[in-house]
């Protein structure tokens, strides 16, 4: 079922939608009039049958974006936070912007579905602004000509249009996924790239990136799980761009942290993504201001510590088991989901090795500001509690993997330790984080 029919009605309640021409049920009769204002009883027919042709060739939402529009919600949204805004001063971008804009929204139906997608899902339309300014910023400093940026900010624009077309529960609930409902999810990009490819003049690089911008050079995305050599770069950029918001938006601002504080971040996975991007991105956000405050005060600090510790202790329980897993699987098995898990094993030890969180030396420094209430040091254990966050987000990557090689090879990939290995590795209490909220 397309579920964007739904959105349409429910639109329709509040914003002016009007049918361009009949829309007709499967059979060819016409269920709406051409010109006929879409209302309650209106709608009810339309979610009723099935169309002869999809909703979005028959009807005009009256306060569709237009490309000032556009334009100026993301101004509007880089200028109205303090760090963005920064970023945005330095950036000169001069009128690339409005050109990008231009482009994108000459194709109609990529105005109408932004237009949907920012009335249904405000959250995912913010995150859209963010992703699509930044490309441009990336592509114009990696040295892309205009047309090229065009491609990239266009593909930024309709990389989520697909959500449109999925189960609104899946996006709107606080339940965990079913595997059906998580199986619709991941068919976004997929929907989003037909969407794209519909439309003549728009790239095979445009629909590429599209396609890829949840896949993860270890294979642990979706809606393939391709590995490095299988994937092109503006998937990546995307990639990149969206867990970065992902974090600023849900953990860094809510605290008063700037853009810039998510800078070790984004090194710790700068592995995790093609070329020099990361290196483009973070010297286009060192701009930004830095905080010096933290939530953690002599009130919360022992909870602060004990989080910290519990986060030391799962993070290498389960590094020293999934190694010992991984080494059995490599017995018997080998591969490129092999070498996938064995990359994603190895970029998490990296990171915690690199960052120097995982030793007892560490542990036993942060006991040390618990018991003698170091002020000054409180804000480097916020700091190690959003990096270990972050690692543990990794693992739960690598989980998936592991889970889905276990599943699909079975007895292949097993040997006489292995299952017992899988078991004890999904059992490990995994930390919760009530400090950072």
């Amino acid at each position: 079922m397309d579920f964007y029919k739904e959105h349409i009605a429910s639109v329709s309640e509040d914003h002016g939608v009007v049918a361009t021409e009949n829309i007709c049920n499967q059979h060819g009769q016409t269920i709406v009039a051409s010109g006929a204002q879409i209302d309650s009883t209106s709608s009810e027919r339309i979610l009723k049958f099935k169309l002869l042709k999809p909703i979005e060739s028959s009807i005009a939402i009256e306060s569709e974006l237009s490309v000032d529009d556009l334009y100026q919600h993301i101004t509007d949204y880089m200028c109205d936070d303090n760090s963005l805004f920064e970023v945005y001063l330095e950036s000169n971008l001069g009128t690339l912007l409005r050109d990008c804009c231009e482009f994108a929204f000459s194709y109609d139906i990529i105005r109408q579905k932004l237009t949907v997608l920012r009335y249904q899902y405000p959250n995912q339309f913010d995150q859209t602004l963010f992703v699509s300014w930044f490309t441009a910023l990336i592509e114009k400093k990696s040295g892309k000509q205009d047309p090229d940026i065009y491609q990239s900010f266009t593909a930024a624009v309709c990389r989520d249009l697909g959500l449109l077309h999925i189960d609104p529960k899946i996006l709107t609930s606080n339940e965990k996924l079913t595997p059906e409902q998580w199986r619709q999810l991941q068919s976004h990009p997929i929907i989003s790239q037909k969407i794209v490819e519909a439309l003549e003049g728009l790239s095979a690089d445009c629909a590429r990136g599209v396609l890829e911008h949840h896949e993860n050079l270890d294979g642990t995305g979706f809606p393939s799980s391709k590995l490095a050599a299988q994937l092109a770069p503006l998937g990546q950029i995307l990639a990149l761009l969206d867990g970065t918001y992902a974090n600023y938006a849900k953990f860094f601002k809510p605290l008063g942290r700037t853009l810039a504080d998510v800078v070790p971040i984004i090194q710790m996975n700068s592995r995790a993504h093609f070329g020099n991007f990361s290196d483009i991105f973070v010297a286009s956000i060192r701009c930004c201001s830095r905080t010096d405050h933290t939530v953690i005060n002599e009130n919360n600090i022992a909870d602060a510590v004990a989080e910290v510790i519990a986060c030391h202790k799962y993070i290498s329980d389960y590094l020293a088991c999934a190694f010992k897993l991984i080494s059995e699987f490599a017995k018997s098995s080998k591969g490129p989901r092999l070498v996938a898990m064995q990359k994603g094993y190895l970029h998490i030890h990296q990171s915690v090795t690199q960052s120097g969180l995982i030793n007892l030396a560490y542990i036993r420094w942060v006991e040390q500001v618990r018991e003698e209430k170091i002020k000054s040091a409180y804000r480097e254990v916020e700091d190690s509690l959003m990096m270990m966050r972050e690692v543990i987000y990794q693992i739960d990557r690598l989980n998936i993997q592991l889970s889905t090689y276990v599943t699909k090879e079975g007895e292949k990939g097993a040997t006489a330790n292995s299952p017992s290995l899988f078991q004890q590795l999904i059992t490990f209490e995994k930390p919760v984080f009530k400090t950072l909220t």
